[in-house]
């Protein structure tokens, strides 16, 4: 199954403020000596449910016992309250608490309290593995966050990684080395009833393009590469008018097995599919369209021309993949034409060049129709 996927949002950062370079490093220094509580999470959701998000379609809901919930620019701003919080009587039913969009984090850096006297834009917005520097808000009471580069623009903070820890109540960040800097894309966009986001980051010599108007999507950073292993797995939750379903898939291309394992509907699998490895092989710059295909159509069930055999049910290839169990077409036709959908995919790649070198690439998409 193929369908275009996308990942719930993080807030769009058009807005920055620079800061000096001493103030900038002397900040990751700072985060990254200690833990930090996780004061809220950030959700998107669409309240007018006109499948737009708009800059007062976000919930902040509080990381304690009392979960108060607040949407931002649900009332009118002011100097005291610059967001416009409007504290709300319940949670929506429909919101799904398990997919927040980002954390915030109070993290009370010395050097605001020097800037501004008081710790009420001390800070960071963590989403989709960037963490962001809340700097202030700008005349419309938009977010202002922290613009390291002096180009304008909200940036991630350089070479700092975050993990959730402590049961989602603490934050801890890191410094990442120069090699592992991941190079980030999102997109979004609405098609009348159809929403779709998508959400990827690379780092290493393959790099992944998320735009959904890219003429070309994957390329290499290098004149070419010789690949000696994949793994690659893929996590998919779905639901299509009455179906549903959630599984993942582990490939090894070297070894030529893909591990199946998921539920659709009332049908549990748990299976293997074998293929002729494709490996090593050795791809030159310009050659977007291999790399595609090694990247993406490698291990595609009984159409792919290197399958050999499988352990699988032929009802998953009927209702679920492109191909029948005999080789023959399947449009998947009760997926396309669903009148309802609510599908997220998120694939990894682990890509080991020649020499040991590792590249990895991360890819999260959904895709909603009501």
């Amino acid at each position: 199954m193929r369908a275009a996927l996308l990942l719930f949002g993080s807030l769009s950062l058009t807005f920055a403020m620079s800061a000096s370079p001493s103030y900038i490093q002397n900040l990751k220094n700072y985060l990254t000596s200690k833990e930090f509580d996780i004061y809220g999470l950030f959700y998107m959701y669409d309240f007018n449910h006109d499948n737009k998000i708009d800059r007062n379609d976000w919930i902040y809901i509080t990381n304690d016992e009392k979960h108060k919930a607040f949407r931002l620019m649900g009332k009118t701003p002011t100097d005291r309250d610059p967001f416009g919080w409007l504290e709300l009587s319940n949670i929506p039913s429909d919101l799904n608490l398990n997919k927040p969009s980002g954390y915030f984090a109070l993290i009370n850096f010395p050097e605001d309290f020097t800037l501004q006297g008081s710790n009420a834009f001390s800070w960071i917005y963590a989403s989709v593995g960037k963490a962001y520097k809340l700097m202030g808000a700008d005349a419309n009471h938009n977010f202002d966050y922290l613009d390291e580069n002096g180009d304008g623009k909200a940036d991630p903070l350089s070479n700092i990684a975050y993990t959730i820890i402590d049961n989602g109540k603490k934050i801890r960040f890191t410094h990442a080395a120069a090699y592992e800097q991941k190079f980030q894309c999102e997109d979004e966009r609405g098609f009348g009833t159809l929403y779709m986001k998508a959400s990827s980051w690379y780092s290493g010599n393959i790099a992944y393009n998320c735009k959904f108007d890219a003429s070309t999507k994957w390329e290499l950073k290098t004149d070419s590469i010789t690949i000696t292993n994949i793994r690659k797995s893929e996590k998919v939750s779905f639901t299509f008018d009455e179906n549903s379903g959630q599984g993942t898939s582990t490939y090894d291309y070297a070894q030529g097995v893909v591990h199946i394992q998921g539920k659709y509907n009332n049908k549990t699998i748990d299976c293997y599919e074998y293929y002729t490895s494709i490996l090593p092989i050795t791809i030159n710059k310009f050659e977007n369209d291999k790399l595609e295909k090694v990247m993406e159509d490698w291990g595609d069930g009984p159409c792919d021309p290197y399958f050999i055999r499988t352990t699988c049910p032929a009802w998953y290839y009927s209702d679920l993949k492109d191909c029948n169990i005999n080789g023959s077409s399947n449009d998947n036709s009760a997926f396309n034409t669903a009148k309802t959908i609510d599908a997220h995919l998120i694939t990894n790649w682990e890509v080991t060049e020649n020499g040991g070198k590792v590249d990895k690439i991360y890819k999260e998409e959904i895709f909603k129709k009501q």
